[in-house]
């Protein structure tokens, strides 16, 4: 790998292949350090689905909340 980052020999193929299956990114990624823009896609799918689980999970706890804060006053009087 050292003869590779100094620039005096390549990898093989199969080699690139490997890599690219071990780490999880694909071989463009390991050649011209640029993700394809299927995997920027599926990243930005990502972010909205856990923005959308997250204000869900936000809006149940503000339900909850309110329910327990009445009945605590309802308790009270």
């Amino acid at each position: 790998m050292s003869k590779w980052e100094s620039e005096q020999s390549s990898p093989e193929v199969d080699k690139i292949i490997l890599l690219s299956e071990y780490f999880g990114v694909t071989t463009d990624y390991l050649l011209k350090g640029k993700e394809t823009a299927r995997r920027e896609e599926k990243k930005k799918l990502d972010l909205k689905v856990y923005t959308i689980v997250g204000t869900f999970i936000n809006v149940i706890g503000l339900i909850v909340a309110f329910a327990i804060w009445e009945e605590c006053r309802q308790t009270q009087n």
